[in-house]
């Protein structure tokens, strides 16, 4: 079982609620989608890859992967390392693409806008005699989004998916006719894999995001618990990595319930899981859905009977353009699907329990 290793406690301060013992996690583990890079576990390879994607090029990329497998806080981590002065935005539903464009002004106007305040002070108060002070302001005017990115710029665009196809059409148009020399345009959300199709003029690459291998995983239980002042055997770690699997934010979800509620970890396991498979999981078998039917003739149960057996070198091409597919969506590696979480999820959508 667990051992407890060391508390950490920090009074009145952001990551807490004063008066009470549980914290927030720290380190790898740390809750929000804006990190620093430090604060990200294992993605070292992916940075590399996408630098060469990038490689200085105005571009429109999509960061693809399926539900908390870490696409925001990749795309804004990366921006934030490479000295990129990102600028995120996350997508509500109901925006068009007027309503994009005026938040990410407001956006930049809070990252570029400097308010100073200061105090007229009357005769005599620095003496400790009857004096009069009055508060004043001065705010410089931000920056709007055409001179923030007349020379470069990096904009994340999160959960896209919530735009209609129309208005994203128009916000990637709009900025590559404006800016197609110096803006990297980085879009994220649960289904922008969908974006590949939407006949957009720019060419978009996309850049997937798998989870953890076994390995990796492993690593990153041990090293979050740890940091967050709990030693964890190989019993615990097997236990937590056979639950879920490799995709970080459910493991994180794990971490909550362990060290902030005093959960067992089998327990916190089966309850992430849970609902991880009446929540996120049922959206990642809706998008399986819309991806197999783009190729009719293919049979479902089949399929994943033989992708779970390692045998799609008995695909014939339409199961092969599917696998092709599921591989850009993040749920298959390479042909293989080790991952457990993973494996029960496309177990479930096939009907192969």
């Amino acid at each position: 079982m667990a051992q407890e290793y060391e508390i950490f406690y920090t009074f009145c301060e952001s990551s807490i609620r004063c008066g009470e013992v549980a914290v927030d996690l720290r380190g790898y583990f740390k809750p929000g989608e804006i990190k620093r890079w430090e604060e990200i576990y294992g993605r070292d390879p992916e940075r590399r890859k996408f630098r060469k994607l990038i490689n200085g090029r105005s571009v429109v990329v999509s960061i693809i992967g399926y539900r908390r497998v870490g696409k925001s806080v990749f795309a804004y981590a990366y921006g934030e390392v490479e000295s990129l002065n990102p600028i995120p935005l996350k997508v509500h539903s109901g925006w068009d693409a007027d309503k994009v464009f005026d938040k990410l002004n407001k956006k930049i106007e809070s990252i570029y806008g400097s308010k100073t305040e200061g105090w007229n002070v009357g005769g005599g108060v620095s003496l400790g005699i009857s004096g009069s002070a009055s508060k004043s302001t001065s705010t410089t005017k931000a920056p709007d989004i055409d001179e923030v990115c007349k020379e470069k710029c990096y904009i994340i665009l999160d959960e896209v998916q919530r735009l209609k196809s129309e208005d994203l059409r128009e916000v990637v148009n709009d900025f590559y006719k404006r800016f197609e020399s110096t803006a990297t345009i980085v879009l994220t959300g649960s289904s922008v894999y969908k974006i590949r199709n939407l006949g957009i003029a720019r060419k978009i690459d996309w850049f997937t995001l798998y989870p953890f291998d076994e390995m990796k995983a492993r690593e990153f239980i041990e090293k979050g618990f740890k940091q967050n002042g709990m030693l964890l055997d190989a019993d615990d770690i097997s236990t937590i990595y056979h639950g879920v699997g490799g995709t970080p934010g459910l493991i994180i979800d794990v971490a909550k319930l362990v060290i902030l509620r005093n959960y067992d970890i089998e327990d916190a396991v089966e309850h992430v899981y849970e609902d991880f498979v009446s929540g996120d999981g049922e959206s990642i078998i809706q998008d399986l859905d819309e991806i197999i039917n783009q190729h009719p003739t293919v049979d479902k149960k089949r399929f994943v009977e033989f992708l779970l057996d390692r045998r799609t070198n008995e695909f014939d091409r339409n199961e092969r353009e599917l696998l092709e597919d599921l591989k850009i969506f993040g749920v298959v590696k390479g042909g293989i699907v080790d991952d457990p979480c993973l494996r029960r999820i496309l177990s479930k959508w096939g009907g192969v329990e």
